[in-house]
């Protein structure tokens, strides 16, 4: 294999992130279509990190249990930074937010997050190749 010089390593860099899927138009039950942005790496290994220690698994692999506050913690936030209209302070003043998180689930419901978020997570890519590469 040729050694890259710093141009070609420029070039490639740019060739992998002009392929990356940066917005996605997603269909929210109630709301119609709404674009969603990438979320970061960190902000998705955040969510998958809080999914996994959310649902507790007996020796057999069985779900006995599943932590829906940390679930629907993680779930809030990932929406959060993945919509722009919930960062707004105009929606924020509008609907009497104090604390910016609580966006998500004032306009979707606390019951619609994780629903949310999973059609979030697959618009952008479900996190396989993410988890695959810590692995590796």
């Amino acid at each position: 294999m040729n050694k890259m010089s710093l141009e070609d390593f420029i070039k490639k860099g740019l060739e992998k992130s002009e392929g990356i899927r940066k917005e996605a138009d997603i269909e929210i039950e109630g709301y119609g279509t709404i674009t969603f942005i990438r979320p970061t790496e960190d902000n998705l290994l955040e969510y998958l990190d809080a999914q996994a220690n959310a649902i507790k698994m007996n020796k057999n692999e069985e779900i006995i249990g599943t932590d829906y506050k940390l679930l629907t913690n993680a779930s809030k936030e990932f929406i959060y930074f993945s919509c722009p209209f919930l960062q707004n302070p105009e929606l924020h003043k509008a609907w009497g937010i104090k604390d910016p998180l609580d966006a998500p689930v004032k306009a979707f419901g606390v019951e619609n997050l994780a629903g949310i978020a999973k059609k979030i997570k697959q618009a952008f890519g479900d996190g396989k190749k993410t988890k695959e590469k810590l692995k590796n």
